[in-house]
């Protein structure tokens, strides 16, 4: 079947047919339009392990080794962007189900800011998905959208337990 998206699980139908690119230096496998990727901004480089152009996650063009966490859930793997305040990092899944959450630069999903997010919202609702009730209060929980539906979860919970149903009409 080949890799797997990590941010569309290979679910978009747009997207079905694209290439997941693999992060040269960590692994991380996306299409190039789930992570809005610009190769052309990407310095060359011969230590590519691919047949097309190398590429680079945005955690490692930064000089990362781990991967960073998350400020908006607690959850450590996937697809990371920077934030406009130096040195700050967010999922992008949770930036893009996170209300109240914009990108500087939209065309790239890049310069992530939750400037405009209210405080309070950070542990106010429980994950429904976490197992540990430390962490399920840990950043900012969103809640479901289905009808009247009060259930709360990280946006990277609720793909782990593939409950992000509605991923191609949430996309920006």
């Amino acid at each position: 079947p080949g890799l797997v998206c990590c941010l569309c699980l290979n679910q978009r139908p747009t997207v079905q047919e694209d290439e997941v690119i693999q992060c040269d230096k960590c692994g991380l496998a996306v299409h190039e339009n789930c992570y809005m990727v610009d190769l052309e901004e990407q310095e060359d480089s011969d230590d590519s392990s691919s047949a097309t152009e190398p590429w680079f996650c945005e955690p490692c063009v930064y000089g990362l080794d781990v991967p960073p966490n998350c400020e908006l859930c607690p959850n450590r793997f996937g697809a990371f962007k920077r934030s406009d305040i130096g040195g700050k990092w967010v999922h992008l899944l949770c930036a893009l189900y996170t209300r109240g959450v914009t990108f500087g630069e939209v065309t790239h999903l890049t310069a992530v800011s939750w400037q405009e997010l209210d405080y309070r919202l950070f542990g106010k609702k429980a994950c429904s998905l976490c197992d540990d009730k430390l962490l399920a209060r840990t950043g900012v929980c969103s809640q479901c959208e289905a009808g009247l539906c009060k259930t709360y979860f990280h946006p990277t919970c609720a793909q782990k337990y593939v409950a992000l149903l509605s991923f191609q009409i949430k996309w920006l």
